[in-house]
């Protein structure tokens, strides 16, 4: 898991996904950026010495 900041014409959204890809489909379906906008994702690094850790929950 990674963060992305999309980044669109208006609109800007962070977003946890694998792929750049999947975080403008995120993004997309959660009404954050428009499809029109051409948004784009770029990954965010975590500052040094930084880890993300992501747990799943069964639920």
């Amino acid at each position: 898991m990674k963060v992305y900041h999309v980044q669109g014409i208006r609109h800007n959204a962070v977003i946890f996904a694998e792929t750049p890809e999947e975080a403008i489909d995120q993004a997309a379906e959660q009404d954050l950026v428009d499809d029109w906008e051409g948004p784009e994702a770029i990954e965010v690094p975590p500052p040094r010495g930084y880890r993300l850790i992501y747990y799943l929950e069964d639920g």
